[in-house]
Formats: structure tokens, C-alpha cells, sequence
């Protein structure tokens, strides 16, 4: 059997069962209406003094049922299936347990990735594991930096540097070897001047 309770801050307007479902208690006592939102979750415009609050049915359960959302603490779907408001299936937790929770359940939309955007696989040998769990190509990485190398040798001295390429202009200006040598030059004729 259905138990219905009042939902906390309208307890003359509506009421909120165990099973999902919210109706008025002014009139006829029918369940309102709902819509979905991009994610699945269901949501019901509850009116009170001429305005309209939007407002998450599995939030209404929990607050009804359980108590109210606790600090930090969000609306979980044990099974995944936002659209299932049975109580049974609902209880307040952290953020990071309810994306655990989409993790696990498959609805989570980066972890069921199997190749970056470029088509490189996510293996074990290719995969690099970010400072905040994140996952990234390693081959994007180096077709990202070709010459990375390159540049490396050049800045320490192996290779001179070119003229005219970008990364060895500082607040001097140029620091190829024929610029230090103009201006080396030009140091030394203004030091004969003086």
C-alpha cells in the first residue's frame, strides 16, 4: 500500500507518496504532472502564493520520508535509473559517491569512453592517468609535441637557435648567436665612444 506524507514547507498544498508520486491536496486529489530534465530526473511545479518553484520529485521523497538534505549531501539513485523515485531506491550522499554511483551504473559519460577523440585507444600502455583522476592520450600528447625535443636541445645550447622563431625572443629582444653578436658589436662601439 501507498503511504502518503506532507511535503515539508507545503504541508496544506501537496503530498508526496513512497512510490514517486506527488498530488495536491486542494481539489481533486490526483498526481500532478511531471517532466523529465536532460539527465532523466523528474520534476513538479509546486505553487504557493502566486509563485511556481520547480523542484526534484526524489528530493521531496527523501525529504519527506527521511529528513531534510543534509549539508553537502545530494539526492542518489541506488539503481541509477533517475526516474525511479521509489523510496527504496533513494538516499542523501556526497557528490563524488553519486558520480561513483554513474560510474558504476554505466551512465557516466567519460567512462564508458574505450578511444580518445582522435581515435587512439585508452589501453593501459597509451593512457596517463591526470592529477584529478582524469584520463589523457598519451599519443595526442606527442603528436601535440612534435619537436618538443627539438626545441629542448636547442634551448640548452647543443643546437644554436634560429632566427626569427618565436620561442627565443625574450623582453632583450632576439637571443639567436647572430643578434648577440650585432649587439655585442654595438656595445663595443658605443663603450669607444664614451
Amino acid at each position: 500500500m501507498t503511504e502518503w506524507r506532507a511535503v515539508p514547507g507545503y504541508e496544506d498544498r501537496y503530498e508526496v507518496s513512497d512510490s514517486g508520486l506527488v498530488r495536491s491536496r486542494i481539489g481533486k486529489t490526483k498526481p500532478l504532472a511531471f517532466y523529465e530534465g536532460p539527465y532523466g530526473h523528474r520534476f513538479v511545479a509546486l505553487w504557493r502564493q502566486y509563485h511556481c518553484w520547480r523542484t526534484q520529485v526524489g528530493r521531496l521523497v527523501l525529504a519527506a520520508f527521511v529528513g531534510p538534505c543534509p549539508d553537502g549531501m545530494e539526492c542518489c539513485h541506488n539503481d541509477g535509473d533517475a526516474g525511479n523515485n521509489r523510496l527504496e531506491n533513494l538516499r542523501w550522499d556526497t557528490h563524488s559517491a553519486n558520480v561513483l554511483d554513474c560510474v558504476k551504473h554505466g551512465t557516466h559519460g567519460q567512462a564508458f569512453k574505450t578511444h580518445c577523440v582522435n581515435g587512439h585507444p585508452y589501453d593501459e600502455a597509451n593512457t596517463a592517468i591526470t592529477r584529478r583522476g582524469g584520463r589523457r592520450c598519451r599519443q595526442c600528447e606527442r603528436d601535440r609535441w612534435p619537436d618538443k625535443a627539438k626545441r629542448r636541445v636547442s634551448l640548452i645550447g647543443r643546437t644554436p637557435p634560429r632566427h626569427g622563431t618565436a620561442w627565443i625572443y625574450s623582453a632583450y629582444g632576439c637571443r639567436c648567436d647572430e643578434c648577440k653578436a650585432a649587439k655585442s658589436a654595438a656595445m663595443q662601439r658605443y663603450n669607444s665612444f664614451k
